[in-house]
Parts: C-alpha cells; structure tokens; sequence
C-alpha cells in the first residue's frame, strides 16, 4: 500500500509492515 501524508501528520503515523510511505514536506 502506499500511503501519502501531510508532513505535520508524520508524528501520528501508525503503518503496517511492508508498506511504502511517501512524506510531502
């Protein structure tokens, strides 16, 4: 799964095993 997030929200990530993470900053 790839997951996108805002980077203020990086603190409250929960992710599985084996997913991909693309942080926007």
């Amino acid at each position: 799964a790839i997951q996108s997030f805002d980077a203020q929200d990086e603190d409250e990530l929960t992710l599985s095993v084996g997913d991909y993470v693309v942080v926007r900053q």
